[in-house]
């Protein structure tokens, strides 16, 4: 049979489409199987390929996923186990208070042969630098150096101390803050803005107020509206020292006579021990300057009128609250005679400071009548 173009071309397109369906036939075999795959294409085959690599990568991406969120869910509830308590710092860490009778001199070197480059008062307070044998590096106001660690309190004792001498205050955080004579009670002043008043660490503790002396009685304050801290004095330097000795002697000292006060033979030794407790280092007009203001407060109304009540008075006189007038007192005679002639001319109506009540060390700032290391004022 003689084939032309036409039927050679039909030929081979027969034979083209039998191999298109035989081949995948016998590549997948027989019976079911066969059955199962011979309603698929082998272009339809080749595709689900794909689609499985592709399947299989999105389930390694999920995987991956998971562990990732599993892991930050595992870190999340490790983190709700751990605890972190704060550290509490107590804010006389590192602070020596000084606890002297007179003055302690600050060095140069950690040596007594060194130069003094500062003086130091009971109640001032240093920032502790390092230790060095039995003397301490310390920083206080414009004073760097050493200073003998025998005569300081340091960390609970020196908190103790300032309990005692009542170094806790409360500054006002806005102005015309009120002080009240109960907690919400009636208004006796108001505070300007960080004025400071101490703080009565011996009053009735009460949610949301402030125990402060106010005018030598228990007052209160909104806590929400001061900030409790410390009323530390700093040392001194020699410079500065020196200017303030200078001052009091430019202003001078007058005299006035205010009437003599009956007094026992107890009594002058108790208002010559007061005076030496509070100035023994101090010259005469000094000396004569604090016998003045217990004489001025016995006649006043506004304090007690017997010496004894005067001078042990809760909240007044520093050496009266630490025992130390009472340890003077019990030593018996370690109060220099001049103090005993202070106490009687004050005794004898003699006052050199104006009729004033009060008097803090001088370098609280406060303005007043400066006479020696103290500054003296009529009111709080």
């Amino acid at each position: 049979m003689k084939l032309n173009k036409k039927g050679i071309i039909g030929i081979a397109a027969v034979v083209v489409l039998a191999l298109v369906i035989i081949i995948p036939i016998a590549i997948n075999g027989t019976g079911k199987d066969t059955e199962d795959t011979a309603s698929t294409s082998w272009f339809a085959g080749i595709t689900n390929v794909f689609l499985k690599e592709a399947k299989t990568e999105a389930n390694i991406e999920k995987v991956d996923d998971a562990q990732v969120s599993s892991t930050e869910e595992e870190d999340r509830e490790l983190d709700k186990t751990i605890v972190t308590e704060p550290i509490e710092v107590s804010p006389f860490a590192n602070i020596a208070i000084v606890d002297v009778e007179e003055t302690l001199n600050v060095r140069a070197e950690a040596s007594t042969d060194s130069e003094i480059v500062g003086k130091m008062v009971k109640g001032d307070a240093a920032t502790i630098l390092g230790v060095e044998g039995d003397w301490l590096k310390i920083t206080s106001g414009n004073v760097n150096g050493y200073i003998k660690a025998e005569f300081c309190k340091v960390a609970e004792d020196a908190e103790e101390m300032a309990k005692e001498l009542n170094l806790y205050c409360a500054t006002s955080l806005t102005q015309g803050l009120r002080i009240r004579e109960t907690a919400g009670g009636e208004i006796l002043s108001t505070m300007d803005l960080n004025a400071k008043l101490p703080i009565d660490m011996n009053a009735e503790q009460i949610p949301g107020w402030i125990a402060v002396i106010y005018k030598e009685k228990t007052a209160y304050v909104a806590a929400d509206y001061v900030e409790v801290g410390f009323n530390f004095s700093a040392a001194l330097t020699i410079e500065e020292y020196n200017k303030k000795l200078e001052e009091a002697k430019k202003k001078g000292v007058t005299h006035q006579n205010r009437g003599a006060i009956a007094a026992t033979v107890d009594e002058v030794t108790l208002l010559a021990a007061i005076i030496y407790c509070e100035a023994g280092d101090q010259s005469y007009e000094g000396l004569l300057a604090v016998g003045a203001v217990v004489c001025n407060r016995i006649r006043s109304a506004r304090f007690p009128n017997t010496m004894i009540e005067v001078i042990y008075q809760r909240g007044q006189f520093g050496p009266a609250m630490t025992g130390k007038l009472d340890r003077v007192l019990e030593r018996g005679n370690v109060v220099p005679e001049r103090c005993y002639e202070a106490a009687r001319e004050a005794l004898s109506g003699v006052d050199n400071v104006d009729g004033r009540l009060f008097f803090w060390d001088v370098r609280s700032g406060h303005d007043g009548l400066v006479i020696g290391d103290h500054v003296f004022f009529y009111d709080l």
